[in-house]
């Protein structure tokens, strides 16, 4: 019986909600996710769709959600400002490649290619095909360079990883797994290629140091000893990467 009742009463696994909030008259919705992994109260706005997203600990509740949210939507509403709407790549835009301006050029002629010039990228083959062409050379040279950094790295901590995953991601430039699966947005090729590295130095230390602790941080010095001006670049600046490339 007391098996029964404790069966009954027992409160249903949680592992994602949304929350409803007011942003200046402005009705939001957040999305809520539990990790147990989670330390500490995480907020984030993804600088394409000014979505909100917030991670939990496991026994943090949606309550104390809400009073998270209501004390920062003046963040909110600054990091929203900040979004550029990137318009859809075409023929004749300008689009940065490893921190340098480049002009793109369509060709409509073969051979389906994309060709790197002085300031100037070309695209073969029918135009209509060019801007998906464009993004998967782009993805192409991201994770040749991602590899590279992170070979050096892992070399230089003495660690091993198991994979390198490129993806067009929202709201992280990197991320590792427990499985040390390291993932990258590909967007950081168009960055100059020292805070592309840094990211690969900063997923290369949490092979060792799951956290962000300072034998974290003591770890990334050892790849880039210029990381916080790297770091403190794409805190101010990353938004933009996302405004450049609209594929």
């Amino acid at each position: 019986m007391n098996g029964i009742m404790s069966h009954m009463f027992k409160k249903p696994s949680r592992q994602s909600a949304t929350l409803d909030f007011d942003l200046e008259g402005e009705l939001c919705q957040a999305t809520v996710r539990w990790n147990k992994q989670a330390k500490r109260l995480i907020m984030r706005v993804d600088p394409r769709s000014g979505e909100v997203a917030i991670t939990l600990p496991k026994r943090v509740s949606l309550k104390e959600a809400q009073k998270f949210i209501a004390e920062r939507t003046g963040w909110i509403k600054e990091q929203r400002s900040s979004i550029v709407i990137a318009p859809p790549i075409a023929c004749g835009q300008t689009l940065d490649f490893k921190g340098v301006s480049h002009q793109l050029v369509f060709t409509d002629v073969a051979p389906r290619s994309v060709r790197l010039g002085d300031g100037v990228i070309e695209i073969g083959g029918p135009s209509g095909h060019a801007p998906a062409r464009l993004q998967r050379w782009l993805k192409k040279q991201a994770r040749e360079a991602l590899t590279e950094s992170v070979e050096r790295h892992v070399g230089t901590l003495g660690l091993v990883y198991n994979s390198i995953a490129v993806a067009d991601t929202k709201s992280r430039w990197g991320s590792c797994s427990s499985k040390k699966n390291l993932r990258f947005s590909w967007r950081l090729v168009l960055a100059r290629p020292e805070i592309l590295n840094y990211v690969a130095a900063h997923e290369v230390a949490h092979l060792v140091e799951m956290n962000h602790s300072k034998a974290f941080w003591a770890q990334v010095e050892r790849c880039d000893s210029n990381w916080k001006t790297h770091r403190k670049w794409l805190k101010q600046e990353g938004h933009m990467l996302f405004a450049m490339a609209n594929v």
